[in-house]
């Protein structure tokens, strides 16, 4: 009996570490290119060195961590490319994604879109950069939640841990914030008219525009340097 506590507790100490770390990240507390280290952290949250390591191996399979060769673990850090490949699949994946809703979507889920739809329209004329991030994750989750292909959800949920990096670096504009939000609720409504060939044209839209922002605040912030 002991024994089996030990090791329950051991998964819970072990999904705290994870957590936190997580929380870290993209609250910007860590920032992507910086040394994580097992000896700081094992220190700060007074745990064994094996919960850390653990944890580590967790967030490189998330895409929030790296080993690299000379510094060891650090915050992942999106190349130039490689955050246009990012939204490339991720916009692939979100258009089949959406298109598979559009078909099976039933008058329960339905509601739950409408609410956030008003939610987000609610929000738009003043609104701040943790509704922004608050609302728009739950937009994407509630369409992940949806999917039934649950090899696409597991696509999907990895790669956007990564955009979430690009995200916290590239910064808020409230007025991309309520493009962005007015492109969400178009895809919502394409939905209530179950065109799914409609649905993924704007969800296209959606990735294309996110990815041009994206890149040109960072653009601009890599120039100031």
């Amino acid at each position: 009996m002991g024994k089996t506590l030990g090791v329950i507790n051991q998964k819970l100490v072990t999904t705290a570490t994870v957590d936190q770390i997580r929380s870290a990240i993209e609250s910007g507390e860590l920032v992507p290119g910086q040394r994580v280290s097992e000896q700081d952290l094992t220190s700060q949250f007074q745990v064994s060195r094996t919960p850390v390591r653990e944890a580590f191996r967790i967030l490189e399979a998330e895409g929030y961590l790296v080993h690299s060769p000379r510094c060891g673990v650090v915050v992942k850090e999106l190349n130039y490319q490689e955050i246009i490949d990012v939204f490339e699949v991720r916009s692939w994946l979100e258009q089949l994604m959406v298109r598979k809703i559009t078909n099976e979507i039933d008058s329960a889920k339905m509601r739950a879109l409408e609410s956030l739809y008003v939610e987000m329209k609610s929000s738009i004329d003043d609104i701040e950069e943790q509704t922004f991030q608050n609302l728009d994750n739950k937009f994407h989750e509630i369409l992940v939640s949806f999917c039934t292909n649950l090899k696409l959800v597991e696509l999907i949920r990895s790669l956007k841990n990564s955009t979430k990096l690009v995200r916290k670096k590239a910064g808020f504009s409230k007025e991309r914030a309520q493009e962005s939000f007015n492109e969400c609720m178009s895809i919502i409504e394409a939905i209530k008219l179950n065109n799914g060939d409609l649905c993924a044209e704007r969800m296209r839209e959606h990735f294309e525009k996110s990815l041009k922002f994206f890149v040109s605040r960072i653009d601009n912030l890599s120039s100031r340097r």
